[in-house]
């Protein structure tokens, strides 16, 4: 961008946010430049400016952002999506707001609140808005996990033994984001008894040494050097104790594939 176009819309940037007022941090969410990505994007969709916040939240250097069209960077589309609040700020004016998943380049996501608000040009004829993005991500890991809670909790009243119970446990473990693989061992059983209880996307070598520490208590640690040390092991994993009547009866291990980390609000 040019210098006289750049500071175009660094005037217009300051007017619009004036304009947007309460509306562009409302009470109780986080305000700090550091937290909330902002952009500027034109009426064609190319992205104008990009701060570092955004930068940080796709995971992608501003260079590589700026000129390529937001809703391709943003959401892999490859055209402008239905769902986007700029349309509406692009048209009737005003600031307008969605909720959406921004999908990085390594094919994980996170959730998104985006607020918009047009910058008008000459004749107050909007030329481009203004974006900002709140990561919302544990917000709605909370709202999946109280729902799935709740559901799980119908399901247990009704097993028929621990282990119809555990792999209910299991299955609703699997529904929270980023989870894809993972297994249960028991720990208390029978001699005849098989230690799985069920399993998912784990190869024989895994699932070895998982089997082999599920009764160590240092088997968290254990899934994490699995991750580390087994070429086509997870991305990630941790292990759960799960207890009956302060009794570790069991341990689940959950895995991701493709995200970095085990979702904080699944440990919790």
């Amino acid at each position: 961008m040019c210098p006289m176009a750049q500071r175009y819309f660094c005037e217009r940037l300051m007017a619009t946010k004036r304009d947007m007022g309460p509306e562009a941090h409302k009470p109780g969410e986080r305000s700090s430049e550091t937290e909330i990505g902002m952009n500027i994007i034109s009426a064609d969709f190319d992205l104008i400016m990009v701060n570092r916040p955004n930068e940080r939240l796709y995971g992608k250097p501003m260079v590589e952002l700026l000129g390529k069209k937001c809703y391709r960077e943003f959401e892999k589309r490859d055209e402008p999506c239905p769902h986007c609040p700029g349309r509406l700020s692009l048209a009737l004016g005003g600031t307008h707001e969605a909720e959406t998943q921004g999908i990085r380049d390594d094919g994980t996501w996170f959730s998104a609140r985006v607020r918009t608000h047009p910058v008008e040009g000459l004749g107050d004829i909007p030329t481009a808005f203004v974006e900002v993005v709140e990561d919302i991500t544990e917000e709605k890991r909370a709202e999946k996990l109280a729902a799935i809670e709740s559901d799980l909790r119908s399901a247990l009243a009704s097993a028929r033994n621990v282990r119809t119970a555990l792999a209910l446990t299991f299955q609703a473990a699997l529904q929270v984001e980023s989870i894809d693989g993972g297994c249960v061992l028991l720990l208390r059983r029978k001699e005849t008894e098989d230690r799985l209880v069920v399993s998912r996307g784990l190869t024989p070598e895994c699932m070895e040494l998982f089997t082999s520490a599920a009764e160590r208590p240092d088997v968290a640690d254990v899934a994490v050097d699995v991750c580390a040390d087994v070429a086509d092991g997870p991305r990630v994993a941790t292990a759960l104790p799960i207890v009956h009547r302060g009794d570790r009866v069991a341990v689940m291990i959950v895995t991701s594939s493709t995200y970095r980390e085990i979702p904080a609000s699944l440990l919790a």
